[in-house]
């Protein structure tokens, strides 16, 4: 069985996710922010599941976009695991839905640094210990808006192409250590994440005020999930 480590836990692709892969037998560190928190009642959601299912999920503190969280909850982990994470799912994110002329400079930052350096964060915080095992898997979850772009989803799209073009650079730099990368492009689901900063009202266009739309969840088309053993290219509908 895996030790695997999995972003933003706390709702969506990620809960479902951590439920799956306990169930199947494995050990998983369900990481989010704010335990104690905003997201409380989740982490206790989510232990009051395993011990009922006397499953192995242990709920653990982290911010994707802290180096100083990532570097105490990967030590802790790697800790709790003996020194062995097989696993990382970056499946912590950030959704905008709107006209992204309205996104200040701190909020594209913002959206860039969930979607993207968080993901590399962790990606970079975890490789030491896969490759001292010589064996390992990142499974970065984008989406298929990285692919199939689609007005008044701007900004959110360049993040997940962005992570998408991380994802195939690493695993040419890393498949011949034996640790593989692997993408998940899934379609839509309401879920509740990170939140956007809710920035004054702009007023870009001679007095017309344009007022960001701040979904939690966003609608996107089809499903792919593929690792880039050849040449990368999606399999799934977008």
């Amino acid at each position: 069985m895996k030790k695997i480590v999995l972003t933003g836990s706390a709702t969506g692709f990620g809960l479902l996710a951590v439920k799956s892969l306990a169930a199947k037998g494995h050990t998983v560190f369900a990481t989010m922010r704010n335990i104690n928190a905003a997201n409380a009642q989740a982490a206790a959601d989510i232990r009051n599941w395993a011990k009922k299912q006397s499953a192995d999920v242990r709920v653990v503190e982290l911010d994707v976009t802290s180096d100083a969280s990532v570097k105490t909850a990967i030590g802790e982990i790697a800790s709790a695991a003996g020194g062995q994470i097989d696993v990382l799912i970056n499946n912590a994110g950030l959704g905008f839905t709107g006209v992204s002329e309205s996104l200040t400079t701190a909020q594209t930052e913002q959206l860039f640094q969930v979607n993207v350096i968080g993901a590399d964060r962790l990606i970079k915080a975890v490789l030491p210990y896969m490759h001292k095992q010589k064996e390992g898997l990142i499974v970065n979850v984008t989406s298929v808006q990285a692919r199939n772009h689609i007005p008044l989803l701007t900004t959110y799209n360049a993040t997940k192409a962005a992570l998408d073009a991380l994802s195939v650079g690493y695993h040419y730099e890393l498949r011949s250590l034996g640790i593989d990368v692997a993408i998940i492009q899934p379609g839509g689901l309401s879920d509740h994440g990170y939140r956007l900063e809710r920035p004054e009202s702009r007023q870009p266009l001679g007095g017309i005020t344009i007022r960001p739309r701040y979904d939690r969840g966003e609608t996107r088309f089809g499903t792919g999930v593929y690792p880039h053993r050849n040449k990368p290219r999606p399999t799934g509908s977008g």
